[in-house]
């Protein structure tokens, strides 16, 4: 069977079992050296369902949306996709999907542990991303895990 659909804007208000989310992005920095992430509305509204927040056990004010550039996660991630992400803080699971801050780039990898508490990161497209390894010490100063990707759509 087929379900009506609401059309909206960004002017309709959120039904009762939405939220609006935050988006992750890039923006240029200001000395002009480089890009840093930053989280805000920058303009735009992700309506998203309370329920698929609740199956999941995310809270609202933890979830974010960012939308991926590139190739580096293609053939899963195209170019364009969308991507939200769990914020709250958990310790990494192997081979699982995240959202980084590296050095101001905002990414979306595979993570693995590496011993001293370094991570490997992997793409699905290893043909021109190969894997990089993180140290502690880069974790510390220049990489930061924004948060595990829970959901993902692609436009084709």
């Amino acid at each position: 069977d087929l379900h009506p659909f609401e059309v909206f804007d960004d002017c309709s208000p959120l039904a009762p079992d939405e939220v609006e989310l935050e988006y992750c992005y890039e923006i240029e920095r200001v000395d002009g050296k480089g890009t840093e992430v930053k989280s805000g509305t920058n303009g735009y509204r992700v309506r998203f369902s309370k329920q698929i927040l609740n199956f999941k056990n995310i809270h609202a004010d933890n979830a974010r949306c960012l939308i991926i550039e590139g190739n580096s996660m293609e053939p899963v991630l195209r170019h364009g996709s969308m991507a939200l992400i769990d914020t709250s803080p958990a310790p990494i699971e192997e081979g699982e999907m995240y959202a980084l801050d590296y050095y101001g780039q905002l990414i979306v990898r595979l993570l693995f542990k590496l011993p001293k508490h370094g991570i490997r990161l992997h793409c699905y497209n290893i043909n021109n991303y190969p894997d990089e390894r993180v140290s502690a010490e880069d974790l510390d100063h220049h990489v930061r895990i924004l948060g595990k990707v829970f959901w993902h759509a692609t436009l084709i």
